[in-house]
């Protein structure tokens, strides 16, 4: 058993455009976390190269500069699968004047476990 990618057929290429108006660090670290996600998801080799080199095409037709998405590539290439999964889930919610308060007590929850 093995694992890899799986594309809708019906999926379209809407990665954020390199020349958009969205802030610098975005356009390294959307790259990245993009690679992060193939080596994390495809568990043999010939199939994660061919994943990245795909990915990396998607970038390249949205406009994205060839230099940066080299750096992001080796970077995920080179970390390993497990560092990719131990960095947890992103939890993301919608400002409000409790924002903090929520925060605060997810923290304490999810220090208790």
């Amino acid at each position: 058993m093995h694992t890899s990618i799986f594309t809708k057929p019906t999926d379209r290429n809407s990665l954020i455009h390199g020349s958009s108006f969205h802030p610098e660090h975005l356009f390294k670290g959307v790259p990245k976390s993009q690679f992060m996600r193939v080596n994390r998801i495809c568990s043999q080799e010939n199939d994660k190269r061919d994943q990245l080199d795909r990915m990396m095409n998607k970038f390249k037709v949205r406009g994205h500069h060839p230099c940066i998405l080299e750096k992001a590539k080796f970077e995920a290439e080179n970390m390993s699968p497990k560092v990719t999964m131990e960095r947890g889930v992103p939890f993301i919610q919608s400002y409000s004047t409790f924002s903090e308060k929520v925060k605060r007590n997810l923290n304490k929850i999810l220090a208790s476990i």
